[in-house]
């Protein structure tokens, strides 16, 4: 059974953003980040729900639009939400169901670990 592995960088109090979401004044280069960017080659599946996933938006990304592949090309995104709309991809799916019953069924399947990516708000 594959491993889901919740990663995230996080500041010392555990804190992924601050609480209006911005990041500003987290660091952003080290030797942390570059170990949490090689980790990311380590999975070949995100998940994420829609407030994690519209997060890149502000950095150019784009509805449908897989997450991550400039640094991983073959990381297939699940992104979790009930009131987002696109079309579904080879590297991108959008998940309706429950997530306890997915991620169980993700799990079952052949592959590397399963990346949790983000937060709760």
């Amino acid at each position: 059974m594959r491993k889901l592995i919740y990663d995230v960088a996080a500041s010392l109090d555990s804190f992924i953003a601050h609480s209006n979401g911005s990041i500003e004044g987290f660091q952003a280069e080290g030797d942390f980040v570059s170990d949490f960017l090689e980790r990311i080659h380590t999975y070949d599946a995100v998940l994420m729900g829609r407030k994690t996933y519209e997060w890149g938006f502000a950095l150019g990304m784009q509805p449908g639009e897989p997450a991550y592949t400039q640094i991983n090309p073959q990381l297939k995104n699940y992104i979790f939400s009930s009131s987002m709309h696109f079309e579904n991809g080879p590297l991108i799916q959008l998940v309706t169901e429950e997530a306890p019953n997915f991620v169980r069924g993700l799990k079952t399947q052949p592959g590397n670990p399963i990346w949790l990516c983000g937060g709760v708000s």
